[in-house]
């Protein structure tokens, strides 16, 4: 059965060991973070770099534009009335019609039949209950497909367009990080107690944890933006994190440092003491462009000292970076 994966770019490489782990063959790339592989039995479980992945189940050109892609998508999806499914679509060249066209053509089609369109919020994000339509095109070549969102790796291939709606208010792109890590790793956020942000400048992430409810306590020698200043829900403690000690116990810690991840996870191990027992960290590894396996076994073999690894991935709104959710031990 062959698949399209993406991936970011500079992690092509790993993706494509994560697919030959997995007993995965490459078939040929489509894009620059687009490629089609072929497995035989099961896919990779919890991959770090491949960010998504759709089922080959039609192929065709897109001559003769919408009603094409749409035959072709009749042809291989299997919706019974009351069923949730969602229709995704990515146009990558130039065509005559746009990706909204597709999926509101397939959309309407199987509404009418009885199933029950699901558009893109956070809460469907991962559903299992989900049944996906993709249509790809790549320079006329259309592929579609037909899985469980669950088999998808995420409810949407495009994270970045979903999580990125927003009031118009965020401090920084970097918020929607946080947003996503939260919703991908199913993170139970109470708000309650008290939260600590490593490398808060320039707040994004103290603003997402105030608006949850909780007190943030965010620390870095750069100015956050003013309007957090006023925000009676975060403490700004303007120094470096290695400097500072804490009479409170922490519920969340989170950690965004551009510092060399070995680093981050030394820094992360000093804090440990500072978090309350089964409390949950969101810490972003920056990884080099070279020795990406090295630089996170050695940052995990750090981390394992004072905490479990519940996730590792290289989440949608991450670059030459991956996202660790990680509980206190």
């Amino acid at each position: 059965m062959k698949y399209v994966i993406t991936y970011f770019p500079g992690f092509r490489k790993a993706a494509l060991n994560e697919t030959k782990k997995a007993d995965g063959v490459f078939v040929r790339d489509l894009a620059r973070n687009l490629s089609i592989v072929e497995f035989e039995e099961a896919l990779p479980k919890d991959p770090i770099f491949i960010r998504h992945i759709m089922p080959i189940n039609a192929t065709s050109n897109t001559v003769g534009g919408v009603s094409v892609v749409f035959e072709k998508v009749k042809e291989i999806t299997n919706l019974s009335s009351g069923d949730n499914f969602s229709v995704q679509c990515r146009l990558i060249g130039g065509y005559d019609f746009s990706a909204k066209d597709v999926e509101v053509k397939i959309g309407t089609h199987f509404d009418e039949l009885g199933a029950v369109p699901c558009f893109s919020d956070y809460g469907l994000v991962g559903d299992d209950d989900v049944f996906v339509i993709s249509v790809l095109a790549v320079d006329n070549e259309l592929f579609c497909g037909f899985s469980r969102a669950a088999d998808n790796y995420n409810f949407h291939s495009d994270e970045y367009r979903l999580l990125s709606r927003g009031s118009g208010r965020e401090i920084s792109r970097a918020e929607n990080k946080l947003k996503e890590a939260i919703h991908k790793f199913k993170i139970n956020i109470t708000g309650e107690g008290f939260a600590l942000d490593c490398g808060a400048s320039p707040g994004g992430w103290s603003k997402v944890l105030a608006d949850y409810g909780f007190t943030v306590y965010a620390v870095d020698p750069g100015d956050l933006k003013p309007e957090l200043l006023e925000n009676p829900r975060i403490k700004h403690f303007k120094a470096k994190i290695q400097d500072l000690e804490f009479g409170e116990k922490f519920e969340l810690a989170v950690n965004d440092m551009n510092i060399e991840p070995q680093l981050t996870a030394e820094i992360m191990n000093v804090l440990a003491h500072n978090l309350e027992a089964d409390a949950r960290a969101v810490v972003t590894l920056k990884l080099p462009f070279s020795d990406i396996g090295r630089s996170i076994d050695e940052s995990l073999e750090i981390l394992d000292k004072n905490y479990e690894l519940l996730a590792l991935k290289n989440l949608t709104h991450n670059r030459q970076e991956v996202t660790a959710y990680l509980r206190r031990k």
